[in-house]
């Protein structure tokens, strides 16, 4: 594949704060910069992001035999091996999330998560998923009898983990909930009087919380993967703009969260 003359985006319809049919998510306004900096319109082919997503959009032949569906996937984890990952373009975190008001404000930093095992509050509730750092980190601190499990692959693609986490945590059913950064921060900025405190979490032995993430192409496409990189280095400080408007704990290379409007 050559350079394209469409930016076509490969995203999922219901995941704030990464993407949205109605184009409100980080993952299209950094879309919407790379077809301008590129100079051509672009196109969406929607697909809930789970299980063969890949295979269902960028890796999926279009029907009038012009290409595939999608040529770029604006997030991935840079070390798949599902796709050819470009360079990162942010660092984040997961984090935990809960109520200002809550049982929980006692908590000040990730030290103080470790040490829920510990704490005596009748009836904790701790929401974790089954995949992903959040059960790894609740079974080595030993608090996996105060955990809620959520699934991480809904049945209904409708209902996001952003759904999950504001309807679980208003309603009570759980005192926090472990959850990607970017959309416990989004969340955060989106609630009345910022009552959601953000814990980000670091990395300890045997638990990654830290995560890079680059856009994805398809192996082949080394040209096209060479060109995004050039456009997430000469646009860092835009795509950086871009995320902390949205709430996204950054990590630096120094692993020390960077300051953001929140």
């Amino acid at each position: 594949m050559g350079l394209p003359t469409t930016l076509k985006v490969c995203a999922d319809p219901n995941n704030l704060p990464m993407s949205s049919e109605t184009k409100g998510g980080y993952e299209n306004e950094i879309a919407q910069l790379l077809s301008r900096e590129l100079g051509i319109p672009i196109s969406y082919t929607w697909f809930p992001q789970r299980l063969g997503f890949v295979r269902n959009t960028l890796k999926k032949p279009s029907a009038n035999g012009n290409g595939f569906l999608c040529d770029l996937i604006i997030s991935v984890n840079s070390l798949t091996d599902l796709v050819l990952p470009t360079i990162p373009y942010m660092r984040s975190t997961w984090a935990v999330v809960f109520l200002k008001d809550g049982r929980l404000n006692f908590i000040k930093t990730p030290q103080d998560i470790e040490n829920l095992n510990s704490v005596d509050v009748p009836g904790l509730r701790i929401g974790i998923w089954d995949r992903g750092p959040s059960a790894t980190f609740a079974l080595k601190a030993g608090f996996m009898e105060k955990a809620k499990v959520y699934k991480t692959m809904q049945g209904d693609w409708r209902v996001s983990p952003g759904q999950i986490l504001r309807e679980e945590l208003e309603s009570g059913k759980v005192d926090a909930m472990f959850i990607w950064g970017p959309i416990g921060g989004y969340y955060q900025r989106s609630s009345e009087s910022k009552k959601i405190t953000v814990i980000p979490m670091r990395d300890i032995p045997g638990v990654q919380f830290e995560f890079d993430i680059s856009m994805g192409v398809r192996k082949s496409d080394k040209k096209w993967k060479h060109k995004i990189d050039e456009l997430i280095v000469s646009e860092k400080n835009e795509i950086a703009r871009i995320l902390t408007g949205y709430g996204v704990p950054l990590l630096r290379k120094n692993r020390r969260i960077s300051k953001s409007s929140k």
